[in-house]
This record gives structure tokens, sequence and C-alpha cells, in this order.
């Protein structure tokens, strides 16, 4: 399959879109599955091209949550390094998610590469009004890098406040699962 061909909108067959499998993996084992979208970031190594404003793909949104799953922010490789994309990046999945009649709240988020920056990252998730968080995890291996598979509020430690986000710590990252 070419996949400029699929970039043209000109094949219907894409390889990479799973995500009706997905759905139905999770249907079948009676889970709701949340599903975390990009909305921006331009690193031109770390970010795929999103193509967020595509019709096919907010067709796609709408019938993920039409079926019971959740939608979710996947924040771009540079947005807790650079001022403002991360809060510019919320806005712009509350928006479309708006535009497309998907509440969007609570607000998910899950950190592309699980790039957080703790304190300053949370704070900021918190500063946003995002619910829930769920980038606390190891990048290379299974396993429970904040000591539980709970969900907990999290806890400014310098500024020694609870902060307004749960963390639904991440037990083990797509791509580990498949290293053989």
């Amino acid at each position: 399959l070419d996949y400029g061909l699929v970039r043209l909108g000109r094949s219907q067959r894409d390889p990479y879109n799973t995500l009706d499998w997905l759905m139905q993996v999770n249907e079948a084992a009676g889970l709701q599955g949340t599903f975390y979208v990009m909305v921006g970031g331009r690193h031109p190594r770390f970010d795929p091209v999103i193509q967020w404003e595509s019709a096919a793909f907010r067709r796609q949104l709408v019938e993920l949550v039409s079926r019971g799953h959740r939608l979710g922010l996947h924040p771009s490789y540079d947005s807790g390094v650079i001022p403002g994309q991360l809060s510019r990046e919320v806005e712009c999945f509350r928006a479309g998610c708006r535009d497309l009649g998907i509440d969007p709240e609570p607000l998910t988020v899950r950190q592309h590469y699980l790039r957080c920056r703790v304190p300053d990252t949370l704070r900021e998730l918190a500063a946003l009004g995002v619910a829930e968080d769920s980038t606390l995890g190891y990048p290379a291996a299974p396993g429970f890098r904040c000591g539980t598979c709970q969900a907990f509020p999290l806890y400014d430690l310098e500024g020694r406040r609870p902060l307004e986000v749960r963390e639904r710590p991440l037990l083990a990252m797509d791509t580990v699962l498949f290293v053989g």
C-alpha cells in the first residue's frame, strides 16, 4: 500500500490506522479504552504529522466516543519546554472536541515520550484544569514507577500543596510490549 495515496485520501485502507481494531479488542473484553490524540507539535523527529482537521479523522473520534470510549490529549514532544505550547494544545483539543459535539471534560492527558518535568509540567496541567494525567511510568520497561497501579491525587512537594490532578499511572508503554 502506498502511504502517499493514504495521505492524499485516495485509499481507504491505511495499515497504520488500527483504531477500529483497538476499539473492538476493548469492547470484546468489556473495557472502556482511553485514546489519546495529538493536536499540535512540530518537532521534526518526534512529532508525527497530525491530521487533526481531517474529516475522516474527526469522524473516527466521534465514533470512538459514541462507542463508549474516552478521548484524551497526547501533548507534543516539546509541550513541556516551549512556553505556552501545552496551553495552546489543551485549548485546541477542547475547541476541536466542542466543534464535534464531544464533551472533553474531565480532560485526561499523557505526555508524548513520557516527557514530564516534575513538578513544572504537573503544575501547568493543574493550572489548565486537566483532571487526570497518565504520564508517570517507565518508557523502556513495564512496572510501577509510582509504587502503585491505582489512581491517586498528585502533590506538589516544593509548593507543599495538593494539585487538582489525579495520576493514573502508566504500567506499560505499548512499545515495550512488542520488543523481542
